[in-house]
């Protein structure tokens, strides 16, 4: 069993690694992470320890960097109460929200997600809108969301299939989710244009719209699109829609992507698996296959796998689906390289939603976020020991 030090948390550590997996080169046996002030200080064999620092002797144990969910809804979709936050379903279009404003860094599931080794994740409005709002990149431990915050404004949702159609209301069909959001983003050009042929800010308060302007940031190349979409006519519309609006794009959800896996590649259009453990029976699924993630990376798409939050009182891992490593061991078990599948759940993830100059390895100025676990992050007996984040301990494993 793997024994901390008291008051681990604070001054400078060392932890001595039996098996060091940076992502950031090839593997160190015998390695040691040296940290400071949150941060690493340095990665290497054979490093000088001062006697100041505090040793965690986990030299029969792997170390990795912590893990990063691309997408989540973890804080907003469900609390004690059995509340949830996803969606603001008052109106298709709502670019100018903010998810940062619904999350409770008190839910379960932060809870859940630290014990499973996940360190940061993407939070994002859901979706049943054409336009959702902006998501947010947090760690996984603290008690105020501003002091959680890696990214702010991190990404923007768009929604185009099944689940953003309204039954009573624009947009019914799948016509009617294109044609709202080339309106909305035709408009938010015209109004970007009018802003800088009028001197921006000069006009003055009256005439601003807040909605039109928090797609300025998208139009700009400044803030990516996370657009979901399932099927193969779908991820077609929004490849579309990237290419006429000049639009940085994320693909989430992509049952389908793994057909048009040069297209995306050629574009630089990254991949958020959804839902690996599954079957099919529905018309958005149809096309699922497990060998997805392995035909995507094989054609060189960066990829992502998102974990299932679970219910209000049950972590994700509990229905199948919520363990990151899990899911990166059932890819790999289904065709996809075993590097590969752990860039997915790191440094991949990282560079996905733009947080990688801190995140996702294990290199020297890099946040102190780090996993340590009893063997190959691939067994199934490999449960995180240890958990670390700016170099804080947030979980160690009971007895």
């Amino acid at each position: 069993r793997l024994t901390i030090p008291r008051g681990i948390s604070n001054g400078p550590v060392a932890i001595k690694a039996g098996y060091l997996l940076t992502m950031a080169g090839e593997p160190i046996k015998d390695g040691v992470i040296l940290i400071k002030n949150g941060k690493i200080e340095s990665v290497g064999r054979h490093l000088n320890i001062p006697g100041s620092y505090k040793i965690i002797d986990a030299s029969d144990f792997v170390v990795m960097p912590g893990l990063v969910c691309p997408r989540s809804y973890i804080g907003i979709s469900s609390n004690w109460r059995q509340q949830s936050s996803i969606d603001e379903i008052a109106n298709p279009v709502t670019p100018e929200l903010e998810v940062k404003h619904a999350i409770e860094p008190q839910a379960p599931h932060f809870t859940f997600t630290r014990q499973l080794g996940i360190t940061t994740a993407l939070i994002t409005p859901g979706n049943k809108n054409v336009i959702g709002g902006q998501g947010v990149v947090l760690k996984t431990y603290g008690n105020v969301v501003d002091k959680m915050i890696v990214k702010d404004k991190a990404i923007m949702v768009f929604g185009l299939g099944a689940q953003a159609k309204r039954e009573d209301q624009l947009p019914r069909t799948r016509m009617g989710l294109a044609a709202l959001l080339r309106e909305t983003l035709i408009k938010a050009k015209d109004y970007l244009e009018a802003k800088q042929k009028n001197g921006s800010e000069k006009e003055g308060t009256k005439r601003r719209d807040f909605s039109l302007e928090a797609l300025i940031p998208v139009l700009k190349g400044e803030m990516p699109v996370l657009v979901h979409c399932e099927r193969l006519d779908d991820i077609y519309t929004a490849l579309r829609i990237a290419d006429e609006f000049r639009i940085k794009m994320v693909i989430d959800g992509g049952t389908a992507a793994y057909k048009l896996a040069d297209e995306l590649k050629k574009r630089e259009i990254p991949v958020i698996i959804e839902d690996l453990l599954r079957g099919t029976g529905g018309v958005e699924d149809k096309d699922f296959t497990p060998e997805a993630p392995a035909i995507l990376s094989r054609a060189g798409v960066k990829i992502a796998f998102r974990a299932k939050e679970g219910t209000w009182y049950a972590p994700g891992v509990a229905w199948g689906g919520g363990d990151l490593l899990e899911i990166a061991a059932f890819a790999v078990r289904n065709g996809m390289d075993e590097e590969a599948a752990l860039r997915a759940i790191t440094i991949d993830a990282a560079r996905i939603i733009g947080v990688d100059n801190r995140l996702g390895s294990l290199e020297p100025n890099k946040d102190a976020d780090i996993l340590i676990l009893r063997g190959h992050p691939f067994r199934t007996k490999s449960i995180p020991e240890a958990v670390f984040a700016d170099g804080k301990l947030i979980y160690q494993r009971e007895k």
